[in-house]
């Protein structure tokens, strides 16, 4: 009987040089399907929860330094005012110097009232606990940034915490905002 196949036709040759080896395809779906299991496994042991918080704080941080300018900036005092039971802060601004009557301030991006949902916007985040002075609301002031609580100059620095035990902190005489783990 007659070879189908010699050791030196095209077919051979093309076949079994690439039959016992794995082909570019194979080995991308296979470093895919491990990096989606690294990514489960990942957010699993470190916590989503956790991830969130963090990124929740930062932005706090942020929001707090921006606040603080743009009181020094428009020359009016703005005033932060956190609610732990709705998980959220809001952000009023004074209509005019030593008014005392204070209107919404406008978020930056979308120029609507500044209402920070934190669970709604950062899924698993939540406050823990407010203290600036005693309090909740955060003032500061038009001239030097300097934060105030509701019940005057703070003699500590403010504390936010998060569930997750991260820490917003506002320095009591500069009105800095830090974040602490």
């Amino acid at each position: 009987m007659k070879k189908a196949f010699s050791k030196h036709s095209a077919f051979f040759i093309f076949h079994s040089s690439f039959s016992s080896a794995f082909s570019l395809i194979e080995l991308i779906v296979v470093m895919m399907v491990v990096g989606i299991l690294a990514t489960v496994a990942i957010v699993k042991f470190t916590g989503l929860d956790s991830q969130s918080n963090r990124i929740a704080a930062n932005e706090l941080r942020s929001h707090l330094t921006y606040i603080r300018n743009m009181a020094m900036i428009r020359e009016r005092t703005t005033w932060v005012q956190f609610n732990i039971a709705a998980n959220n802060y809001k952000v009023f601004m004074a209509v005019s110097n030593w008014s005392g009557t204070y209107q919404s301030a406008k978020d930056p991006v979308t120029q609507k009232d500044w209402i920070v949902d934190i669970g709604g916007k950062f899924s698993g985040a939540a406050l823990d606990a407010v203290n600036i002075g005693g309090g909740t609301n955060l003032y500061f002031s038009e001239t030097n940034g300097m934060p105030r609580g509701a019940a005057g100059t703070l003699t500590t620095n403010g504390v936010i915490t998060f569930k997750s035990g991260l820490t917003v902190t506002v320095a009591r005489v500069t009105g800095y905002a830090g974040l602490t783990e």
